[in-house]
C-alpha cells in the first residue's frame, strides 16, 4: 500500500467530530405559523398612507448593447431611456454618455447604474460605456472606444429616441480622464 492510499484510508476511517448534539432534540427557535395570526388590521396609532413614486419618468433598459468589436472582444453599452408608459415626446432625449472608471481596467459598468436611473427618470437617456482594459489595449484605445460609443449613439439616435446634437459626455476617475480627451 502505497503512503497516498494509506492517508485515505486513514481519512475514511476517523472517527466523527463530536459537535455535542447526538442524542439530543433539536431545539425550537420558532413557533410554527399557525399560531402567527393574519390580520389587515392597523395596530393602535399607525395609519395607512398610499404613496405614488412620483419622481419622473419610467425607465427602458437596454443591456449589453454590442456598439463596436475591437480584437475580437465585444464592447458593450448599458443603455437607458426615459419613458416606459408614458407618451414619448416630439422633442427627442438628451444623451448622457458615462465612461466607469476603473483605472484603465475591466470595469464595472453596472456600478453606478441605481444613481445614474434617477437622471434617466428626469428625462435624460443615458449611455454606459466600456472601453477596452489598458492590459489588452494600450492608451488611446480607451478614448478611441469612447469616440466610437458616442459615434454609435449617433447614428442610432432614432432607435433610442435621443437628440444626435445634445449629448454631454462625462465619467470619474480613469472614465472622467476618457471623457476629457473625448
Amino acid at each position: 500500500m502505497t503512503d497516498r492510499e494509506h492517508e485515505n484510508r486513514a481519512y475514511e476511517n476517523r472517527p466523527a467530530p463530536d459537535d455535542g448534539l447526538r442524542g439530543k432534540k433539536p431545539m425550537r427557535i420558532f413557533s410554527p405559523q399557525e399560531e402567527f395570526t393574519s390580520s389587515l388590521e392597523l395596530p393602535e396609532g399607525a395609519r395607512s398612507v398610499k404613496l405614488k413614486d412620483s419622481y419622473g419618468y419610467r425607465v427602458d433598459y437596454h443591456p449589453n448593447v454590442v456598439y463596436a468589436n475591437r480584437d475580437g472582444m465585444d464592447l458593450h453599452l448599458q443603455i437607458m431611456i426615459p419613458g416606459g408608459e408614458e407618451p414619448v415626446p416630439q422633442k427627442p432625449w438628451p444623451l448622457l454618455v458615462f465612461v466607469q472608471g476603473s483605472a484603465w481596467r475591466k470595469q464595472n459598468l453596472y456600478d453606478h447604474l441605481p444613481e445614474q436611473v434617477r437622471m434617466c427618470q428626469r428625462g435624460y437617456a443615458l449611455a454606459v460605456v466600456e472601453y477596452r482594459p489598458s492590459e489588452t489595449a494600450p492608451f488611446p484605445a480607451q478614448a478611441q472606444d469612447a469616440k466610437t460609443a458616442v459615434r454609435f449613439m449617433r447614428s442610432h439616435a432614432a432607435d433610442y429616441h435621443i437628440d444626435p446634437d445634445r449629448i454631454a459626455i462625462w465619467g470619474d476617475s480613469s472614465g472622467g480622464h476618457t471623457a476629457l480627451i473625448v
